[in-house]
């Protein structure tokens, strides 16, 4: 990546993270100097439990997840990073000096940017305001765990389906859904079959009619009652 290319990356940057703008000259110069572009394709790993960080990565396009699979093999979602957030948890892991405690899965197509380790810690030592972005996204990532260990912990397993069914009906503006069974069980922290015989049981009551790929709602009344009992 040339000087030009950089620079311009860099000034789209501080368009997505405010706390650029307060950068000095010469962390600007270090921060342009060690930075470097990679794209990654849905499906890639960019990081598993257990990697060393190296880098601090800075999403400018696409969307990424964030996940802890258990010793039974049964994935989580603990949040998802997107434009203008940035991978916490690599920060969390440079920080401390450990290694890599989750799997980040690419979405969709992304781009990141990516700062060595070294320049990002010395620009967090000189710069409060890379100090307290990094504390607010800190609360804001442990509210979006918290809130998926209060769901898994203390909803049961038809309430959490039948408000996730809800929350897609609503995002996608339709009844049709177009998702597989495994892809709800990583959702909502279940698995495969225990989501295939939950909505089993939903078609019977009649709430929702399944076919290959597909969960059409029948009656939304039915699921909200579910979720409030």
């Amino acid at each position: 990546m040339s000087s030009l290319d950089k620079k311009l990356i860099y000034n789209k940057m501080k368009s997505l993270y405010s706390f650029m703008e307060y950068f000095s000259p010469k962390q600007e110069e270090l921060f342009i100097e060690g930075m470097f572009s990679r794209q990654f394709t849905p499906g890639s790993v960019l990081l598993e439990d257990g990697f060393s960080c190296n880098n601090i990565f800075f999403i400018l396009d696409g969307s990424i997840r964030i996940s802890r699979i258990s010793e039974e093999g049964r994935e989580v979602v603990l949040y998802r990073i997107h434009r203008g957030d940035f991978c916490l948890m690599t920060a969390y892991s440079i920080m401390t000096d450990t290694d890599f405690p989750a799997i980040a899965q690419v979405e969709e197509q992304t781009e990141v940017i990516a700062l060595p380790a070294k320049d990002f810690k010395q620009i967090l030592q000189e710069n409060p305001q890379l100090q307290s972005f990094i504390f607010a996204s800190s609360l804001n990532r442990l509210k979006d765990v918290i809130g998926v260990l209060e769901n898994i912990t203390f909803t049961g397993i038809k309430q959490r389906l039948a408000k996730f069914l809800i929350m897609l009906a609503n995002q996608h503006s339709s009844d049709m859904l177009k998702i597989t069974h495994e892809q709800i069980a990583l959702e909502i922290g279940s698995s495969r079959e225990v989501i295939s015989r939950t909505l089993k049981n939903l078609e019977e009551e009649g709430a929702v009619r399944l076919s290959r790929g597909r969960i059409q709602i029948l009656s939304l009344d039915s699921l909200k009652k579910i979720v409030l009992l």
